[in-house]
């Protein structure tokens, strides 16, 4: 990649962009899917993890890596699957592979529309991307919308659930006897619509020269058992043929994970424990698809822009969650002039 342009001229290149993108960000807020609006302000944790996706995905389109970068996209299940952002970087580096950004992009009950409105906003910059994938993405309602609204947005933790304060062994084994009552019928229903929605996923990434990777989800498999055979399988079956068709990985290591009842929540959340046994293994399978990938550039990344190089913080007039400099204001995109 080429050096990026200094001086007024490289400015004004950039603060065009950066429009842009806004205007981007500003059409997937008002085009995804039907169904209800969530408030972004509000108790809601579903919205705060996806607002926290939309601030990352912008900050990666506006400050672009001048290294590879490996993003993880899925619901709650995935986003407590990783240590964090950068405990999974260093952990590749250290495994062997280079240099990279990494970024869990995933938020609680996260649709494979949703993933295609991020995937659509990311930089031609070299992205490996995995999609999360498991029952509950297939049981998701892919007709879920979410609003940002203008305002500071509240940083959370990317985790919510620890190992101080786990479903008890009865419990979780009520949580996998009720799974194929309960939800099987809407997991069902929603099967060809979900499953539709993950090949738009993965044919635009290849479409946008970005590396799709759809991967199998951590599963409490000692409480499960064979209860959730069938939707596991239609699933599963339905990433295989994709993969085939689009000459993609379709990657699991559910069964060699070592995972045991006490590393989950539940049936599907990592606590501490879980998080540091898969992590291993997503870095390890991470640093042989960058080799594969021949995305072994040296290099340094960017300075972590979470919050500690630039605010994150809503456009007052379009309600778009954008990155600006601490020193600078929104000014420039709120008030630019028509084209």
């Amino acid at each position: 990649m080429g050096r990026r342009p200094t001086g007024p001229h490289g400015r004004l290149t950039r603060r065009i962009a950066a429009r842009a993108v806004v205007g981007a960000l500003l059409v997937v807020l008002l085009t995804v899917g039907g169904g209800e609006w969530r408030s972004a302000r509000g108790a809601d944790p579903a919205t705060h993890d996806w607002m926290r996706s939309l601030y990352v995905v912008s900050d990666l389109a506006t400050h672009p890596p001048q290294t590879p970068v490996v993003l993880l996209l899925g619901g709650s299940s995935t986003r407590e699957s990783t240590i964090s952002d950068h405990s999974w970087s260093d952990q590749i580096v250290s495994r062997g592979g280079p240099r990279v950004v990494t970024r869990n992009l995933s938020s609680r009950n996260q649709t494979f529309a949703q993933d295609l409105h991020l995937v659509g906003l990311l930089p031609s910059t070299p992205t490996v991307v995995f999609i999360g994938v498991n029952v509950g993405r297939f049981f998701a309602d892919p007709t879920t919308r979410f609003q940002a609204e203008p305002g500071p947005y509240e940083r959370l933790s990317q985790h919510r659930y620890t190992k101080q304060r786990i479903l008890t062994p009865q419990r979780k084994e009520r949580v996998a006897a009720e799974w194929m009552r309960r939800r099987y019928p809407p997991f069902a229903e929603r099967f060809a619509a979900n499953r539709a929605a993950l090949e738009q996923v993965v044919a635009t990434c290849l479409e946008r020269g970005l590396r799709p990777v759809m991967l199998d989800m951590p599963r409490n498999t000692a409480v499960i058992g064979d209860r959730l055979d069938v939707p596991i399988g239609e699933y599963s079956r339905a990433c295989a043929e994709l993969a085939a068709r689009y000459r993609v990985p379709f990657v699991s290591f559910v069964s060699r994970a070592g995972l045991e009842s006490g590393d989950f929540f539940d049936i599907a959340h990592l606590v501490e424990p879980g998080r540091a046994k898969w992590q291993r293994l997503l870095s390890d399978t991470t640093v042989d698809l960058l080799t594969e990938y021949g995305m072994t550039v040296a290099g340094e990344p960017p300075p972590e822009t979470n919050g500690e190089i630039h605010d994150w913080c809503v456009s007052s007039r379009i309600g778009v969650p954008v990155f600006a400099p601490q020193s600078a204001t929104l000014a420039p995109l709120d008030s630019a002039p028509e084209d």
